[in-house]
């Protein structure tokens, strides 16, 4: 099996070069630092027909990732899907909100997996093994955590996931109570209740949680 490498800090690189090396099953066929040597690296393989390649990709990536827009590697996970070469991506990554792991795994997106860098290594094999085989796989500790996003999901009242689904459009105050026809002050109120029963701080920390619409 080809495992592909792509993260910005080399001791990652080292770290999961060593794992796969040591274990013949596993051939590392490529690794890059930065986005475009990672797309020259993917431009330049040739796949073996009867063996799969799983990219094993960071979400940052070469970005300090203060938001989703700047994650470079899912426009990397992209880059490869569209080269059409048989090669499947796995997130790996220090990133845990809902947000990231949801869009990871979207269409759009299209990785196979997504993984914790605080997990196991004994995790990621299963990951890649799963994936080789055609399956998707969540971090079992992610997977907690989506559990747990959606059983606060529940405790909204119906106005108050109204009033979430606007942020998550990315919509203002004003333009919430002009949408749901009440006033400024009273999305005031419900997203402070929102903020209360997700125990988060603002609507950035609301998006991560939740991801955008």
């Amino acid at each position: 099996m080809d495992i592909m490498i792509f993260d910005d800090h080399s001791m990652m690189r080292a770290g999961l070069r060593a794992c796969f090396s040591d274990i013949s099953l596993y051939n590392i066929a490529g690794e890059a630092e930065n986005l475009e040597k990672a797309k020259k690296v993917v431009s330049a393989y040739i796949p073996a027909t009867d063996t799969p390649c799983i990219a094993i990709v960071d979400v940052g990536f070469t970005t300090n990732v203060d938001n989703i827009e700047k994650a470079q590697g899912f426009e990397l996970v992209k880059f490869i899907n569209q080269a059409d070469k048989n090669i499947k991506c796995i997130m790996y990554s220090s990133y845990m909100g809902q947000a990231y792991i949801r869009t990871a795994m979207s269409i759009e997106i299209g990785a196979w997996a997504y993984v914790s860098k605080i997990s196991e290594s004994k995790v990621l094999m299963e990951a890649v093994n799963a994936v080789a085989g055609g399956q998707h796989y969540v971090d079992p500790y992610l997977s907690s955590i989506l559990v747990t996003t959606n059983n606060v999901f529940d405790l909204l009242s119906k106005r108050e996931r109204e009033v979430l689904r606007l942020v998550q459009k990315d919509y203002t105050n004003p333009q919430i109570a002009a949408e749901l026809n009440i006033t400024e002050r009273t999305v005031e109120n419900h997203l402070s209740t929102i903020y209360s029963k997700t125990n988060t701080k603002n609507k950035t920390e609301l998006v991560e949680m939740f991801g955008k619409l």
